[in-house]
């Protein structure tokens, strides 16, 4: 596992025993918030990566979480959960 300066985790990495690489990276808003996760799956060649964006509202609380999903280089797809 990764961390930043504030020993929040910023990264991991997960190699499996048939060659699966999970790869995992968080970032944070300033006042300490998850902001955003990155997971990226690699077999082979071929790779899907799954992006999630939080927003927060001024009390801290998470009001919208919007996914990208970019599967195996195909066109990406998202959702958005309010």
């Amino acid at each position: 596992c990764l961390y930043d300066r504030m020993k929040r985790q910023t990264g991991s990495i997960v190699r499996y025993s048939d060659g699966t690489i999970l790869d995992q990276r968080m970032q944070y808003t300033f006042s300490s918030e998850l902001s955003s996760t990155t997971s990226t799956y690699i077999h082979g060649t071929l790779s899907d990566e799954l992006t999630l964006d939080y927003t927060y509202d001024s009390r801290g609380r998470l009001i919208t979480l919007d996914a990208t999903l970019n599967a195996a280089g195909k066109k990406e797809k998202k959702a958005k959960l309010q």
